[in-house]
């Protein structure tokens, strides 16, 4: 008779709550930790957990999930998709998005209007696959 034995190193508290920042478009992964930092200790300790016994058995960490960057076209195009399937953007408000979203960048507003229809099933695969690897 074999009797095997497992144990884990890292367990997990299930009663705890992380809290994740998440960057925006074009952020650096540099950047990004400094505003998860900052979240932490500008928002979340003092002004929301505040040492108080309860809440600090309550939360865990302040972790960052990071939005790396695939090319400005398709960071404008991924984008795109996502308010779109948010519901916070229909195919009217496209130019509108493009515009805000390369104010600094109007060289790839035409390239980006152009190809939106003839990338779109791409985006949509693209996008899942993204996710599923996040």
């Amino acid at each position: 008779m074999v009797v095997v034995s497992f144990s884990m190193g890292n367990t997990i508290n299930e009663c705890k709550t992380d809290i994740y920042f998440g960057n925006g478009v074009w952020n650096e992964l540099d950047d990004a930790e400094e505003n998860r930092k900052k979240l932490e200790d500008d928002i979340i300790v003092p002004k929301i957990i505040k040492n108080d016994p309860i809440l600090l058995a309550k939360y865990g960490k302040v972790k960052l999930a990071y939005n790396w960057g695939q090319g400005t076209l398709l960071d404008v195009l991924e984008t795109y998709y996502q308010l779109r399937e948010s519901g916070q953007l229909d195919d009217i408000g496209f130019y509108t998005a493009i515009a805000a979203l390369t104010v600094k960048m109007p060289q790839i507003t035409l390239s980006a209007l152009v190809t939106q229809k003839l990338m779109e099933p791409f985006t949509k695969d693209w996008e899942q696959g993204n996710v599923d690897e996040m």
